[in-house]
């Protein structure tokens, strides 16, 4: 065996070493659930995720009949806001965001209180705010 083919194979052999090494991705999970205000379906809106240990978050848009989900998100601890949607200003004037339900407090993870542990790959998140 010539001295290029010996060097040729060590090279392959080393790649097929090391193609499996490396940082694993990291485990993520997708939450969903329901958004209601006083019992009643929020319809319109964003939930977002944010785990300020990470500084990073996700989010997830509220469907018609309250429901979300948000997948590929990462395993932590998040706090959860729920903000009206940014439409262009003529859909902003349709009722449902015209009346959003959601009380200023709630549409920032930092002062709503509500959190979110997400540590399985499928996490049920019922958002019920009174």
């Amino acid at each position: 065996m010539t001295l290029k083919k010996i060097f040729a194979l060590l090279l392959v052999a080393t790649f097929v070493c090391f193609a499996g090494c490396g940082p694993k991705p990291e485990p993520t999970a997708t939450v969903t659930g329901k958004v209601t205000c006083a019992g009643k379906p929020v319809t319109v809106g964003t939930v977002s995720f944010y785990d300020a240990n990470k500084g990073a978050g996700a989010s997830a848009t509220i469907g018609a009949d309250g429901t979300f989900t948000a997948s590929k998100v990462a395993y932590g601890d998040y706090q959860i806001g729920v903000m009206p949607p940014d439409l262009a200003p003529e859909q902003a004037m349709t009722p449902e965001v015209k009346n959003f339900p959601v009380p200023a407090k709630f549409r920032d993870g930092t002062t709503s209180g509500l959190t979110c542990k997400v540590d399985k790959e499928n996490v049920e998140l019922p958002i019920d705010i009174k």
